[in-house]
């Protein structure tokens, strides 16, 4: 049943059903830390391919260290998860001021998603705004929900989203969002706020 409502999903965003865990990938990240005995550290995220051997994520996905950003360091190792097809990534490329990253698969040739900067409509007391659909892996599965997208954020190059859900969203950090079949952004915080405590989004927009 949860394929079923994934794939309408896919459908009502895209126009047709495509197979996007050739393009969004789950990733595991590890740091090798040594005390008085090496212990590894890991996180979960998710990623999607903008080149045949590139995947953009969250900085803060592949940092180890304080939350600041700083004194962080690079992840020692990187797993990229495409359709149950593990692959290694080599960080090559982080941003912090904007929370990107970006991941070099050597070898690899995958199926890059469609990218395009949109014209967003934002909630008002006149309408709703824009259906966007985002893909991850939160939790470590994958997941396909819709989200409505409220305001601009301050930032001037985030938008804020709500999505119709209780549900924490951990994993989902990297995550592309959709609109009209197109990657538009990527979802990099996450919060509940409102008298209804659902979840709301904060994704940057794709330059």
């Amino acid at each position: 049943m949860k394929r079923l409502i994934v794939g309408l999903l896919l459908a009502l965003s895209c126009g047709k059903v495509t197979d996007y865990r050739n393009s969004v990938c789950e990733l595991w990240t590890y740091k090798k830390y040594r005390f008085e005995r090496q212990v590894i550290c890991a996180k979960q995220g998710t990623g999607f391919l903008i080149a045949s051997d590139t995947v953009l994520t969250c900085a803060h996905v592949v940092l180890f260290g304080s939350p600041s950003f700083l004194n962080q360091s690079p992840a020692d190792s990187v797993v990229c998860i495409f359709a149950s097809e593990p692959v290694g990534a080599v960080v090559v490329y982080i941003n912090t001021a904007r929370n990107i990253a970006k991941l070099h698969i050597p070898g690899y040739r995958g199926n890059p998603v469609r990218l395009r900067k949109p014209q967003l409509t934002y909630t008002s007391t006149q309408h709703f705004g824009s259906y966007l659909l985002v893909i991850g892996y939160p939790g470590g599965e994958w997941s396909a929900f819709p989200a409505r997208a409220i305001e601009p954020d301050t930032s001037g190059d985030k938008v804020v989203a709500l999505i119709d859900s209780h549900d924490p969203l951990g994993g989902a950090s990297g995550s592309p969002i959709l609109y009209k079949g197109y990657v538009i952004g990527i979802l990099q915080e996450q919060g509940v706020g409102g008298y209804t405590h659902k979840r709301f989004i904060r994704f940057r927009l794709i330059q």
